[in-house]
């Protein structure tokens, strides 16, 4: 499924940073990107957002980090609303690296 797709691929990446895996982590953000213009509607989307978030869950949904009050008060977070703006940022993080 697309859900347990981006799941890993978001996994992986907060796990792999290791200044010699820069092109896997180029790679991967790149399929996360493929995989969000191409597989996941708004709306479906916007259900993973709503979802309420399970501590077992390893996905980076911007409902897990709402819950997160030490961050989202302070505003040292930007989470995404939208595909859009998931993939502008995860361009940005590809252009960094």
């Amino acid at each position: 499924r697309t859900d347990k797709a981006i799941e890993q691929l978001r996994y992986f990446l907060r796990n792999v940073e290791d200044k010699s895996e820069q092109d896997l982590r180029k790679a991967l953000i790149q399929q996360l990107i493929d995989i969000l213009m191409n597989g996941v509607s708004e709306r479906s989307y916007m259900m993973q957002l709503t979802s309420p978030a399970s501590p077992s869950k390893t996905s980076f949904t911007g409902s897990s980090f709402q819950s997160n009050t030490q961050f989202s008060d302070k505003g040292l977070c930007f989470v995404p609303r939208n595909v859009t703006e998931d993939v502008i940022l995860l361009l940005l993080l590809k252009e960094a690296l």
